[in-house]
């Protein structure tokens, strides 16, 4: 909505404290003749990237970028999947990798250690070109699995206005993350108006190599800085070799970038918890200039520029640069849809291990089904009331046709898996009908309403525990891999 003032600059903000902080402190600071006023060069922003301008949930977007490479690394090397971090990234065991993120804003960072040699390893002899490449291609290509939007599409709006706003009041703004700097570099000109060159992150160590073409940098199995906590300001100072004046985040890795901002004799804004915003539901819409937001096809400068080096680049390296990294998500999502061709790898014995458990919880729902009506509210399901709780033989039948029904739903599962581009989504489209149609079957016949009620009621639930357990299982039992 728009302020009360009717300025627009800051148009997704409610008003409130906050948007009159911004604007009360934005007029001191530039205002001629002001007691505060700061010249041009002076007005410097730094913002944290994950979780205060983008969103960083289920898991900030670089883990899944890296992710996809631990695995990748994992099935040509087998040794590799029973060592951390590559075991979760194989696994897709994300829990693991949450709690890592978790125990790391707690303030424990023994399991981050393992995961940042991992991201060493990772990326070792890669040049930087090629990783480039590979970042734009994810950034571009993939989805997030719940806002399903390609993830350059995923910056909150109301910060980008809040860069726009700045921008246009003379101040320059950079990235400071503890995010990967090569990474967010591809993007940020496009979603932010902030170019590469302002993008302040973390990196692994880099070597220049000579060749014939003009030489690469390459990165190396080191690392050169983690750019978090009280380094964010060492390398601020070391990049801008200025103090900012304007700071914002929202984890304690971004306290000290905070406490930097302004200093002793200058006044400075700091906002933690930036990433609360004003809007839950956020889109970004292309306006037709450099840093209004990633659009669909909406072609910006900044953006157009970044397509033209990816295609580029690309034309060099290939689409796939060294060792088979792919730019597909490793998100569990339902796919197919990034552009990208995919191949899918099923672990049968998995896949129908599970089915098996979903066949045996299926003949149970039905088992407890019939003992929940005839039992508790005296409906004759299946056979007249005085054959008991349990009923006669059809309550075998039905518990068996439920578990034939599940090892059916697992072959299914398994066909689509290997012959449709969707998988996830031609099974839930199929599930679904023939749930709905168990559920109306018993409506067709002579029997009483109540028997009718609880046996299509039975019948739902059935269908419900098929049609949620066995994608769990197939999602466990399958890989997904650059075609």
């Amino acid at each position: 909505m728009a302020t009360a003032s009717g300025d627009q600059s800051l148009r997704s903000w409610n008003d409130g404290a906050a948007v009159a902080a911004i604007r009360d402190f934005v007029a001191r600071v530039t205002a001629d003749g002001s007691p505060e006023f700061l010249p041009a060069a002076e007005r410097v922003a730094v913002f944290d990237n994950d979780g205060t301008l983008w969103c960083e949930k289920p898991m900030p977007i670089e883990l899944g970028f890296i992710l996809q490479r631990l695995a990748a690394m994992a099935e040509q090397d087998a040794s590799l999947r029973e060592r951390q971090p590559w075991k979760a990234a194989y696994d897709r065991d994300y829990a693991w990798l949450g709690e890592v993120i978790t125990k790391h804003y707690a303030g424990d960072d023994s399991e981050l250690k393992v995961v940042l040699a991992g991201v060493l390893q990772a990326f070792a002899g890669m040049d930087v070109e090629a990783y480039q490449v590979a970042a734009h291609g994810f950034l571009h290509q993939g989805r997030h699995p719940t806002l399903d939007r390609h993830f350059f599409q995923c910056g909150y709006r109301p910060m980008v206005e809040l860069l726009e706003y700045l921008a246009a009041n003379g101040f320059t703004s950079y990235i400071a993350s503890g995010g990967d700097r090569d990474f967010m570099r591809p993007v940020t000109e496009r979603i932010y108006g902030i170019p590469a060159e302002r993008v302040i992150g973390t990196t692994n160590a880099l070597r220049y190599e000579p060749d014939e073409h003009g030489g690469t940098i390459v990165y190396l199995a080191e690392p050169d800085y983690f750019n978090d906590g009280p380094t964010k300001p060492l390398r601020i100072w070391s990049r801008v070799g200025r103090r900012p004046v304007v700071a914002g985040g929202n984890s304690n890795g971004d306290v000290e970038m905070l406490q930097f901002a302004g200093g002793p004799s200058r006044p400075g804004a700091a906002a933690a918890g930036a990433a609360r915003r004003p809007r839950a539901r956020v889109r970004l819409r292309g306006r037709g200039r450099a840093g209004a937001g990633g659009g669909q096809g909406q072609g910006l400068d900044g953006g157009e520029r970044q397509a033209r080096l990816g295609h580029r680049l690309r034309r060099r390296y290939g689409v796939h640069p060294r060792g088979g990294f792919v730019t597909t998500s490793p998100y569990p999502r339902q796919g197919g849809d990034d552009g990208a061709d995919r191949r899918i790898t099923v672990n049968a014995g998995r896949l129908w291990t599970g089915g098996v458990a979903t066949a045996v919880v299926a003949a149970l729902v039905a088992v407890v089904g019939v003992l929940f009506a005839r039992g508790l509210f005296d409906v004759p399901v299946l056979a007249p009331t005085e054959e008991g709780t349990l009923g006669d033989a059809s309550t075998a039948r039905v518990a068996g046709l439920a578990a034939l029904a599940a090892l059916a739903a697992t072959g299914l599962m398994h066909l689509l898996l290997l012959s449709t581009p969707r998988p996830w989504r031609f099974f839930a489209w199929i599930v679904s009908l023939l749930i709905v149609v168990a559920v109306l079957l018993p409506f067709t016949t002579d029997a009483e309403l109540d028997t009718k009620v609880a046996t299509a009621v039975i019948n739902l639930v059935i269908g419900l525990a098929i049609g949620t357990l066995v994608p769990a299982v197939a999602r466990s039992a399958t890989r997904i891999s650059a075609g």
